[in-house]
């Protein structure tokens, strides 16, 4: 099966568990990024046609939804299989998800990465466990039922009980998939 990764390494803020290349740009740059990816795509040369395109980070789902429309249109096999944008909890609205819709998304990955206040904080995360619940809401509300939820195993100052608190809210959301 082949697939597309499109790095968007834009964030509104550096967590601090976070070793990817991504961090806090100017707009400027975002709009530079994607110009700059569009001409790169418009480039390659596609032996094969993707199944599969997912959209990382960073915080993909901060951008503007006209440049990753743009993005995903200019990448061939729509529609795919499956189309996944990564998304920081609190960060999309309806109109957002509506607009991915539109461009050809059909799940989400929410890296939630813990569900308890205390090590959210710790890691530079701005969400809590009701964003979330109501973040998964939205997306259902709108028919986007596959979801990812992302979480973290081994944070610092996770207990075995805080790791158990956000299995336990993981598997109330009854997502059909979560990454460890």
């Amino acid at each position: 099966m082949a697939g597309v990764y499109i790095s968007w390494p834009f964030c509104a803020q550096k967590c601090t568990y976070c070793n990817f290349a991504s961090g806090v740009h100017a707009k400027s740059t975002e709009v530079e990024y994607a110009d700059a990816l569009l001409r790169e795509i418009a480039g390659h040369e596609w032996a094969l046609r993707p199944d599969t395109v997912y959209i990382g980070g960073g915080t993909p789902s901060a951008a503007d939804p006209a440049a990753i429309a743009a993005v995903l249109n200019a990448i061939p096999g729509r529609p795919w299989l499956e189309a996944t944008i990564e998304t920081a909890p609190g960060s999309f609205d309806t109109t957002k998800v509506e607009a991915w819709q539109a461009a050809g998304i059909n799940r989400v990955s929410l890296g939630v990465q813990s569900f308890v206040k205390r090590e959210l904080v710790r890691t530079g995360r701005r969400h809590d466990a009701e964003v979330v619940r109501n973040d998964v809401a939205l997306l259902r509300d709108h028919g986007l039922d596959n979801i990812n939820i992302d979480l973290i195993a081994g944070l610092p100052g996770q207990t075995s009980e805080s790791w158990d608190e956000s299995l336990a809210a993981t598997i109330a959301l009854d997502v059909p998939h979560v990454s460890v």
